[in-house]
């Protein structure tokens, strides 16, 4: 058992060094190439990358500079300092962007921030989104915050809710740090730290109301129970200790797979993980049970707690059957992505016809592809998933705000082109540096069994084949495997560092080393001006100022001469109005933007965005008034009065229209600052590498 078990782990590193290749070449050369169909053609505009060399340059400056760091933290005192700088660095972010960005995308995060609100008011009536959403975990989470923003007297208050998903994201990482503490790895928990504070999309996520993060945190919480249970360095030493935190384990990863059913492949992990390690045929087969039992019986709890506390339940002919997703996983046009898989049904309107539609057409695209074409389609929903280091982040936006911060388009308008970039070379290195630390697993896999990394990579390799196999595909999809994937990426820097020791690197080799890096100095100069065209490209944009669009409407009934009207706070001055209050074209209808001193009005109506004589700061009302003979229909949205929105409808307290005021915007792609402030940071971290290694000369 003890020889499989060697190979097992042995076979594992070895296809996550080949994945680990795959998506570093996509991501290095081809990021976001895939997302080429006709319906995703408008993504293109966000990717205004460098070119591959400079890309490759930057990303070699980076892993020398997280080298030269392990070097610089040789002393106790000097990585407290560090630690210590590094946490209150990603304190400081969070705060600013939990207090900041307050909004919602306005499809599927607005319908479980809608949710939430209506069950912590009270309302167990679920939306029928969630017959075929797997979000329920997630609304009652946000539902639970929202209690206790309103126990406190805050109302439904966004930053409560971007502070708890946060606060939980911190848990995560440090669950990760716990582990990395207990390997003993040299320096492998600060690189580890800076890795995580510069990976921005692993904060941005948080201003959404996704499942994606509080998946990930209950997923941490297992592993970091698992790892303390197998754990060789440190281990814990009485019986009953190393059962309960195996429950914990099987506990945590139900909470993981309740909120975000395909975490469910961490737990065919964990199971794997169990089966191969160096215990006897008794103690692993009572390992599993005691792991399976805590999995099952949270699960059936949870089961049982959101019906009867939350009455909720699903209702089978509103659900989609599993072959409706695979189906679209199987979809040439689109890439295996979820654009346009709903006209593949929309004539069927009963969960057993989805299902007898959706099989056949597996069938037959799988015939059309024949093996070649499934094998393209294969390579290209690796390229969708997991080239951009965005991780879903660079097609969030808000659809719904009350307020849009200053530096809304660094992070979600037109000039986020420079923070995709840095994400991207971060993510080039984590890859790169995960890469390293698969090589060194596969090398020392005979002799190590039971060790943490090859649950991380055999969960990223489950999550990578499930995907790329089977399901439908998105770049956020990826954000689950983020932590982990970082965590390879310190242990990879450590053990890359170690070997440099180990093998005592000569003078000569540190002197041809500082060659490198004065050539990679060189080259992102190079770099710089040959990518100086971003700084003189233009794009447009329309920028809200505030924004409640909504996608999920009603109609109530204008009769002729009657009018509706919403009061709302304008935070900017705003040049541009854009509605969706007709449900179809309409005449008769008058729109009206006013207060004491200016006013807007358009005669006849229609949905779109229309230029208007621009409105300053301050209190208004909108209103429409059928000016028609016959009645008009209006569109109107109900939800509770959440801090992102404005007043409600006039003689409403839950009544919403769905309009948004906005600024024509022309900016660079790249700033000037912006573009030549990554160069600097660069050049600044080529120069401390110099530094390194002439210190290094000196001393071998």
């Amino acid at each position: 058992m003890l020889r499989i078990s060697r190979w097992m782990w042995w076979l594992v590193s070895g296809i996550f060094v080949i994945v680990s290749l795959i998506i570093f070449n996509d991501a290095w050369f081809w990021p976001g190439k895939a997302l080429s169909a006709p319906e995703m053609a408008y993504r293109k505009e966000f990717f205004n990358f460098f070119d591959s060399v400079t890309n490759l340059l930057l990303t070699l400056i980076l892993i020398i500079f997280l080298i030269s760091l392990v070097y610089w933290l040789n002393k106790l005192e000097r990585k407290k300092l560090f630690t210590t700088l590094i946490i209150g660095c990603s304190l400081l972010l969070q705060l600013y962007l939990a207090f900041n960005f307050k909004g919602s995308q306005g499809i599927d995060d607005f319908d479980v921030r809608q949710q939430a609100a209506f069950l912590a008011a009270g309302s167990h009536q679920w939306s029928t989104y969630f017959y075929f959403g797997p979000n329920s975990g997630a609304a009652i989470f946000f539902a639970l915050v929202y209690q206790l923003s309103r126990v406190i007297g805050l109302g439904y208050n966004t930053v409560i809710t971007n502070l708890a998903v946060m606060i939980l994201l911190d848990l995560a990482v440090w669950s990760g740090w716990l582990i990395l503490k207990r390997h003993e790895k040299t320096n492998a928990q600060e690189s580890y730290l800076l890795l995580c504070t510069i990976f921005i999309p692993l904060y941005l996520t948080s201003l959404f109301t996704y499942t994606d993060p509080l998946a990930l945190t209950f997923l941490m919480f297992g592993f970091s129970s698992l790892d303390a249970v197998f754990n060789q360095k440190q281990p814990v030493t009485k019986v009953w200790q190393k059962y309960l935190l195996l429950i914990g384990t099987g506990v945590f990863l139900a909470l993981a797979v309740y909120l975000k059913t395909n975490t469910a492949i961490a737990v065919i992990a964990v199971l794997i993980f169990i089966f191969f390690n160096r215990k006897s045929f008794k103690k692993t087969f009572l390992l599993l049970v005691v792991f399976l039992m805590a999995f099952a019986i949270t699960t059936q709890a949870t089961s049982v707690f959101q019906k009867n506390v939350y009455h909720y339940k699903v209702v089978k002919n509103e659900s989609f059957p599993y072959s409706y997703w695979i189906a679209m996983g199987l979809n040439s046009k689109s890439e295996g992505s979820s654009v346009g898989a709903w006209q593949d049904i929309a004539k069927y309107h009963t969960y057993q016809g989805w299902s007898k539609h959706t099989q056949k057409l597996i069938k037959q695209r799988l015939k059309q592809m024949g093996v070649s074409g499934l094998l393209g389609l294969h390579r290209k929903k690796m390229n969708s998933q997991w080239s951009l280091g965005t991780v879903g982040t660079e097609m969030r936006n808000y659809g719904l705000t009350a307020e849009v911060p200053q530096s809304y388009s660094n992070f979600f308008g037109n000039q986020r082109a420079p923070l995709q970039e840095i994400q991207q070379i971060v993510y080039l290195a984590v890859w790169l540096l995960a890469l390293i630390e698969g090589t060194f697993c596969f090398r020392r896999a005979r002799q190590q069994i039971g060790q943490i990394e090859y649950l991380l990579m055999l969960y990223i390799i489950g999550v990578f084949l499930f995907h790329t196999l089977m399901w439908e595909v998105m770049p956020r999809y990826a954000f689950i495997t983020i932590i982990p994937l970082i965590m390879l990426a310190a242990l990879g820097t450590a053990d890359f560092t170690n070997w440099l020791k180990l093998h005592k690197f000569t003078q000569r080799g540190y002197r041809l080393a500082t060659i490198v890096n004065l050539g990679l100095v060189v080259g992102i100069i190079w770099g710089g001006f040959n990518n100086l065209h971003y700084t003189k490209t233009i794009v447009q944009a329309n920028e809200p100022v505030i924004s409640q669009q909504f996608f999920r409407q009603e109609a109530l009934q204008l009769q002729p001469n009657q009018q509706i009207s919403e009061k709302l706070f304008l935070p900017r001055a705003a040049s541009l109005i854009q509605t969706s209050v007709l449900p179809y074209p309409q005449k008769g209808l008058t729109l009206k933007i006013a207060n004491r001193t200016r006013q807007v009005k358009i005669k006849n109506y229609q949905n779109g965005t229309q230029p208007i004589k621009q409105l300053p700061t301050g209190n208004y009302q909108l209103t429409l008034k059928n000016e028609s003979q016959v009645p008009i229909k209006i569109n109107y949205f109900k939800v509770e009065p959440l801090d992102i929105l404005q007043q409600p409808i006039s003689g409403s307290t839950k009544r919403y229209l769905s309009f948004a005021l906005m600024n024509p915007v022309k900016n660079a792609i790249y700033p000037s600052i912006s573009y030549w402030l990554i160069f600097l940071i660069a050049l600044a971290m080529g120069g401390l590498n110099a530094v390194y290694l002439f210190n290094k000369i000196k001393t071998v």
